[in-house]
């Protein structure tokens, strides 16, 4: 089956994403909690931190952490 054109696509397009710096000053960093078994995103915004699941980067742009599962996570050595 023939993938559709780019902007055909439905939803935006996931980026997974270890650290980035928005275009508003926004710091935005991924954090593993393994004895929770996921991952997830610090944001350093409006001098406080908040945590999310994802970042919108821009129009049809996600950012998402990379998996839990991982083997740069599961294997750090």
């Amino acid at each position: 089956m023939e993938k559709p054109p780019e902007n055909e696509q439905k939803g935006p397009r996931a980026i997974p994403t270890v650290s980035a710096v928005l275009e508003d000053g926004a710091i935005v960093e991924m954090v593993h909690r393994p004895t929770e078994g996921r991952t997830a995103f610090v944001i350093w915004e409006k001098d406080a931190w908040r945590f999310s699941g994802q970042v919108e980067l821009g129009p049809r742009r996600l950012a998402v952490p990379y998996s839990p599962h991982n083997n740069i996570l599961r294997h750090p050595d």
